[in-house]
């Protein structure tokens, strides 16, 4: 177990960066 897979990675940061973009969650 070396980590989470790469795409799953890739997934988070592109949420992240949505999050980041669109401001701090609602709730």
């Amino acid at each position: 177990a070396s980590g989470p897979p790469k795409s799953t990675i890739k997934a988070s940061s592109a949420q992240k960066t949505v999050i980041i973009a669109s401001g701090p969650p609602k709730a």
